[in-house]
């Protein structure tokens, strides 16, 4: 077998390359084995985000929520103001801002279409509007997580005592229902949230059957009690 010269360690090709010869196995300066290069594949596609709606508690679940906890907030409010006959239920102290403060046509044309009527005209209409806002703050705890729905609670509760201490107030004293509400509303949504919410975070489906079944009895029952206090309290304000 030819020598190496210094031409092939320089080349780093053994003398051997296409001259004929045979191939020494021993021989460092053989040829190895031809390189077998493996075909590099394209990284797999990104998998697609899961939908939105992975881990969120359900918008109808949402405005429920906001309405029991509203519902049972004012529930013990009522409750309270029964007992305690020199204070005023937060509906009441917020439709008396509201009659106080709506223009003057508007409050004459109560009047003259219900009559006698028309206080109670106007606290309904309180009524439906704080239901509408309960519904939403219920709707951004469902998506945006329990501490945007206490804002809202929060909120909610600063309408309240701001209305109680106006006109025939109690005092101080007159705010206790309205963050009495608010606390129970508070605590109420936070519970109902975790109930509606997927046992797994990274499940798809909003609700299983059997939390959709747990969540609505429970709702259910809150409602119930939340009736039964304020006709409580409504009927201990009537004998006081």
């Amino acid at each position: 077998m030819p020598r190496p010269t210094l031409v092939h360690l320089f080349f780093d090709r053994s003398p051997c390359r296409g001259s004929g010869c045979r191939i020494n196995p021993s021989d460092p300066w053989a040829p190895g084995p031809p390189l077998h290069t493996e075909s590099v594949t394209s990284a797999p596609a990104a998998v697609e985000d899961a939908p939105d709606t992975a881990g969120r508690v359900p918008r109808w679940a949402g405005a429920v929520i906001g309405l029991v906890a509203a519902g049972c907030g004012l529930a013990v409010a009522e409750r309270l103001v029964g007992v305690w006959t020199s204070l005023q239920s937060p509906v009441l102290s917020v439709g008396d801002r509201v009659v106080d403060n709506v223009p003057r046509p508007v409050k004459q044309w109560a009047i003259d279409t219900f009559g006698t009527s028309d206080k109670v005209v106007l606290v309904g209409g309180v009524v439906v509007l704080l239901a509408l806002f309960a519904a939403g703050i219920g709707i951004l705890a469902a998506r945006r997580g329990e501490r945007a729905g206490l804002v809202g609670v929060g909120a909610f509760t600063l309408v309240g005592v701001a209305a109680s201490l106006g006109r025939g107030s109690s005092g101080p004293a007159g705010i206790v229902p309205s963050v009495l509400a608010g606390v129970v509303a508070g605590a109420v949504l936070v519970w109902l949230v975790h109930l509606a919410r997927p046992d797994s975070a990274d499940s798809v489906t909003p609700m299983s059957a059997m939390s959709r079944r747990r969540f609505l009895g429970t709702a259910a029952a809150l409602t119930a009690g939340a009736v039964v206090l304020t006709g409580a309290g409504r009927w201990l304000r009537q004998r006081g």
